[in-house]
C-alpha cells in the first residue's frame, strides 16, 4: 500500500483524535501529514507550509470551518490548494454550495475508502 509520495496533507479538525485518525491513515498511504487543532492557526499555517491537500472540519470553535474555506480560497497563497471537507455538517455544506469552494464533501463518521479515493485523486491531479 506504500506510494512514493512526499505530498503533504494539512489535516484541520478541533478534534485531535479524529485529526490523528485521518492523519494516520494518510500516512500509511505514504503521504506526510501536520495536524492543525486551532482553526485560527490554520490559514497562517497553510500559508506558510503551502501543502498540497487540506482536509477540512467545518464545525470547529472560533473560527469555523466555513470561515476558513472562504479565507484559504480568498489567499493567493493557499486558493489553489484542494480542499476536501470532512464534517459531520456534510449536508449543510452541501446546501451552503460549498463544492464550488470545495473539491469533495465527506460525512462523518468517515467512510475511509472514498477518502482514500478522493485524496489520491486530487493528489494525481496536481502532479
Amino acid at each position: 500500500m506504500e506510494q512514493p509520495f512526499t505530498e503533504k496533507i494539512l489535516v484541520i479538525d478541533d478534534d485531535p483524535s479524529i485529526a490523528e485518525l485521518i492523519s494516520d491513515f494518510c500516512s500509511e498511504m505514504g503521504y506526510t501529514t501536520q495536524v492543525i487543532t486551532d482553526s485560527n492557526q490554520a490559514v497562517e499555517y497553510a500559508k506558510n507550509t503551502k501543502p498540497s491537500l487540506i482536509t477540512l472540519d467545518l464545525q470547529m470553535p472560533n473560527v469555523d470551518g466555513f470561515e476558513v474555506l472562504k479565507l484559504l480560497k480568498s489567499t493567493p497563497e493557499t486558493q489553489h490548494i484542494p480542499v476536501l471537507i470532512v464534517s459531520i455538517l456534510a449536508s449543510e455544506a452541501e446546501r451552503q454550495g460549498l463544492l464550488s469552494a470545495a473539491q469533495a464533501i465527506l460525512t462523518k463518521p468517515i467512510n475511509f475508502r472514498k477518502l482514500k479515493d478522493k485524496v489520491d485523486h486530487y493528489m494525481k491531479e496536481m502532479k
